[in-house]
């Protein structure tokens, strides 16, 4: 073998030595990489549906803490009505002895069949007037008429209520100007069941009450005359 072929062997050997390793597409790698992305989102969740998730739950613990909180705070209404009712219910009076003294005098003397008995309670201060009212109410009665009614006939007779009106026309007193409509309206007030009452509506049944007092006086006193008109009869 000549120079020139021994040089050429040597040549191609070297090429064939050194030839580069064949790399891999570069569409295979994509796809590894693609498949690597989505088996790490399938083992942990997306920053944005973990920030969601924690949306969610926040809103819950917020739903939460109104509810319990609208339920106490109606606890605590129902605990302040009660409370109210309590106080409408005590004497409220600063001094018992007022209550216990003069009061108790007044609602004896009731029902009134003097109007002397009515000017009387002019002489009361208004804190006597309340006490007296607060008295009063505990008479009851479940809605405004049925109340200002039953206080009425507690507090003065027919025979009285007859001479006047509400307004004092026809030649009769006024009601409206003694403290005794005042003393009335206050009692219905104080009753938990016409606590709203207003004070048209108190007045109106009032105003009814005297108008027809005449005629109730009348019908009572015919009523105690008939048994012994019956036994004139029989003898």
């Amino acid at each position: 073998m000549d120079t020139n072929q021994s040089q050429n062997a040597v040549i191609l050997s070297q090429n064939h030595n050194t030839r580069p390793t064949p790399t891999k597409p570069k569409i295979i790698e994509r796809n590894k990489e693609n498949i690597s992305s989505n088996i790490n989102d399938c083992r942990s969740p997306k920053k944005g549906d973990e920030t969601k998730s924690s949306h969610a739950e926040f809103q819950k613990q917020v739903f939460k803490l109104l509810h319990t909180l609208n339920y106490k705070i109606n606890g605590i209404q129902e605990d302040v009505n009660i409370l109210l009712q309590r106080n409408a219910n005590v004497n409220i009076t600063p001094n018992n002895n007022i209550k216990d003294d003069r009061i108790t005098s007044i609602m004896r003397l009731m029902p009134f069949d003097a109007k002397e008995l009515v000017d009387d309670l002019e002489n009361l201060t208004e804190v006597q007037l309340k006490a007296l009212s607060q008295e009063l109410s505990l008479i009851g009665g479940s809605n405004v008429p049925e109340t200002t009614k039953t206080l009425m006939y507690r507090i003065i007779t027919n025979k009285l209520g007859s001479i006047y009106t509400w307004e004092g026309l026809k030649g009769k007193h006024s009601f409206k100007t003694v403290k005794l409509s005042q003393v009335i309206i206050m009692a219905v007030r104080l009753n938990p069941k016409t606590a709203g009452a207003s004070e048209l509506e108190i007045i109106k049944v009032i105003k009814s009450w005297l108008l027809r007092a005449r005629e109730r006086y009348n019908n009572n006193q015919k009523k105690m005359r008939e048994p012994n008109t019956e036994q004139e009869d029989a003898e």
